[in-house]
This record gives structure tokens, C-alpha cells and sequence, in this order.
């Protein structure tokens, strides 16, 4: 697997997290 494939997939997971903990504060507030 080219290194290139691999960043982008921690890019995603990092992105999802983020999307995730942001949508998690809307619904607090």
C-alpha cells in the first residue's frame, strides 16, 4: 500500500472525529 493511501486514510479518520465531536456539541447545546 502506497504511503500516499495510508495518510489519506488517517486524514479521513481524523476529519470523521472531529465531524463527529463537533455534531455531538450542537446536540448538547
Amino acid at each position: 500500500m502506497p504511503r500516499d493511501t495510508n495518510l489519506c486514510g488517517v486524514v479521513l479518520l481524523v476529519v470523521l472525529q472531529s465531524l463527529i465531536k463537533t455534531s455531538e456539541e450542537i446536540v448538547e447545546a
